[in-house]
């Protein structure tokens, strides 16, 4: 793979201003309390109480109390990203730089979303991106008009490495990009950003273990060359000869037990993005007079988000809430 180009050291300052926009846009955010109501709820009654909240205009948009559940990840997707682009507009130029890395991750979904559209013949791939403040609808505009995966990957504005170009492979090159310039952006940010820094190294590690989940389902041995930049604990884990041991030496080393309705590797995701979710938290709570206010408030969007789709999914496939409430987490 062609390295990725160093990013210089980026000092991450604080700014009266965005912290006061900021502030604003965060007491927007449900309140943890609203949870277990929301959680008692029907489906169109969740539906009806994001109508009085700063969802409206997407539910309204995507007509989700029409439409049902296939527009509802849409509708909760682009409010999302519509209070990301505020925020990077609000911000100052290296913030921006921190938001643009970090929300490339929602980029490369829409890259995957794209690839598995094309590879399985689906026409409406469009309809599911999530809007970006890294790429323009016309260039997903382009690259949705192209005929083969190849073509789509010459399109993209950063190389890859790849060993096939089976869609497995070419999500991991993605996936080890991104883990590149997560790495990149905690080796550069300084100042009172330092935390951020802390915080993306985690993110990395969370990376990893669940690129060695995907791996160990794959049945695939030489895992380590899938890794970015590993530390001694996950190379260790790298060598674990089963998905089992592996799950084991994970719930040995983090003191946390892998249970719940789904005993499997989805439910190790689940828990390893829980644990994340449990980091982000903290940090929002922790680091509010700094810089990471801006992050702080991304991370409890995010966790909103993510909390809104696993109720309404729930709710709307008739599935009890109380074997799931430990996957919504209050920021």
């Amino acid at each position: 793979m062609k390295a990725t180009k160093a990013m210089k050291a980026l000092w991450v300052g604080f700014s009266p201003y965005t912290y006061a926009r900021v502030a604003g846009m965060r007491g927007a955010l449900l309140p943890k309390e609203s949870y277990p109501a929301l959680m008692k709820m029907g489906y169109h009654e969740v539906l009806r109480y994001l109508q009085d909240s700063e969802y409206r205009e997407e539910i309204t948009h995507y007509k989700v109390l029409e439409e049902g559940l296939k527009v509802v990840e849409q509708a909760l997707n682009a409010q999302m990203m519509r209070c990301f682009q505020k925020l990077y507009r609000i911000s100052d130029e290296s913030m921006r730089k921190v938001l643009k890395v970090y929300l490339l991750r929602y980029d490369l979904e829409n890259i995957k979303s794209i690839w598995r559209a094309k590879a399985s013949g689906v026409e409406k791939a469009k309809d599911i991106l999530i809007p970006s403040i890294n790429f323009s609808s016309e260039w997903y505009q382009k690259l949705l008009s192209r005929n083969s995966l190849k073509e789509m990957v010459l399109d993209l504005p950063f190389r890859l490495s790849f060993s096939s170009e089976e869609l497995f492979d070419l999500e991991n090159a993605l996936d080890r990009h991104y883990g590149e310039r997560l790495m990149d952006l905690a080796q550069a940010v300084h100042g009172s950003g330092a935390m951020l820094s802390v915080f993306l190294q985690k993110e990395l590690e969370n990376s990893n273990l669940q690129m060695l989940l995907r791996l160990f389902q794959a049945g695939i041995n030489d895992k380590e060359k899938y890794l970015v930049t590993p530390s001694p604990w996950v190379q260790r884990m790298a060598g674990k000869e089963t998905m089992a041991a592996f799950i084991t030496a994970w719930s040995e080393h983090t003191h946390q037990r892998v249970s719940g309705p789904l005993l499997t590797a989805e439910r190790m995701e689940m828990q390893l993005d829980l644990a994340l979710l449990r980091e982000q938290a903290a940090l929002w709570r922790r680091e509010m007079l700094s810089a990471t206010t801006i992050l702080g408030y991304l991370f409890a969007k995010e966790i909103e988000v993510r909390n809104l789709k696993i109720i309404l999914k729930a709710k709307k496939l008739g599935l009890d809430l109380e074997k799931w409430s430990d996957l919504v987490v209050a920021a």
